[in-house]
Formats: structure tokens, C-alpha cells, sequence
């Protein structure tokens, strides 16, 4: 078990709970499949349980499930075309160096501009630019999360999860 792994899991077992994002292995350390929670022993992923931490990955996932620049230009086009670099870079999870070169590379091919802030000039916002924005609108950018569902199994599954929260932060606040 890597370090990333360890502190993860004693953390969500301290806190019952789980981050979504994990080091898993392969991301980090190359290792293959059967490494992270739902390849564990104790933990069915068929079971109530274990379909929440699927869908819970999947969805955490969701925005990140493209590499490299089409990552980054997805989650520009979420966070409305503008974001900080130090915000792209938390939610990509990676070192300041490999952001800085991936977004080079970006701007140079014109897809995004990189602007000191005005106020604070530690800041780095970066912007979509037109090219960005067409490139995001491209077929393979536009997935549904919920396309598998019925609007009649949406609303169901809508109304159980918010029974579910409801239920949860009751518990939570006693």
C-alpha cells in the first residue's frame, strides 16, 4: 500500500467517509487494476454500499475523465471559461511545474490566455479563449451523466437521494 493510500484510508476511517478521488494506483504509481476500496475483499461492489462509491467515483470523476488539455478545457468550461491557476490546479491534482508546461503548451496552440491578476498579482487567471470554447463544444465533450435514466427514473432516483441527504443531515446535526 503506497503512502497516498494509507493516509487516505485511515482518514476515511476516521471519518466514515469517503473523498471520491483516491490514489488508486494507477494514476500516481503505474500499479494496475485491483488496487483502491471497491477491489477489496470486504467491500462488494454490488452491495448498497459499494454502488454508492462507484457512482460517488464516477461522478467525482465526471468533469476529469479527459487527460491533458482536454481536461483542463473542460474544467474551464464548467467553471464558466475563467478560473485561477492555483484553482486548476487543485482540482487536477497535480504538481504547479507540470500545470504550468501543460498550459504553455495550450496557450501556444491558442486555446486558453494566461493573465496576471490585477489585484493580486500572485494570482494567474486563465481564460478561455474562442478556439478553447469551439473545442469544447465539440461532440466528445458534451456527455450526459444521467443519459442511462428516464426522466421518470431520474425523478425517482432525485426524490430517494434527497430522502437519503435529508435523513443523513438529520442525523448529523443531533
Amino acid at each position: 500500500m503506497c503512502k497516498h493510500e494509507f493516509d487516505r484510508n485511515r482518514e476515511r476511517n476516521e471519518n466514515n467517509t469517503d473523498s471520491g478521488r483516491m490514489c488508486g494506483g494507477r494514476r500516481f504509481h503505474g500499479r494496475g487494476p485491483g488496487h483502491g476500496p471497491m477491489h477489496r475483499p470486504f467491500m462488494d461492489p454490488d452491495s448498497l454500499t459499494g454502488l454508492f462509491l462507484r457512482v460517488n467515483r464516477s461522478m467525482m470523476r465526471f468533469p476529469y475523465e479527459m487527460r491533458g488539455s482536454r481536461r483542463v478545457l473542460k474544467l474551464l468550461s464548467l467553471a464558466d471559461g475563467t478560473m485561477t491557476q492555483g484553482e486548476l490546479m487543485h482540482l487536477l491534482e497535480i504538481q504547479p511545474g507540470s500545470l504550468s508546461e501543460l498550459l504553455k503548451k495550450m496557450e501556444a496552440q491558442e486555446l486558453l490566455t494566461r493573465v496576471r491578476d490585477e489585484e493580486d498579482h500572485r494570482k494567474v487567471v486563465i481564460t478561455l479563449t474562442e478556439k478553447g470554447k469551439e473545442a469544447v463544444n465539440e461532440p466528445h465533450f458534451r456527455r450526459e451523466p444521467y443519459a442511462a435514466l428516464s426522466e421518470d427514473e431520474k425523478d425517482t432516483l432525485k426524490a430517494l437521494l434527497k430522502k437519503l441527504a435529508e435523513s443523513w443531515e438529520t442525523a448529523d446535526e443531533n
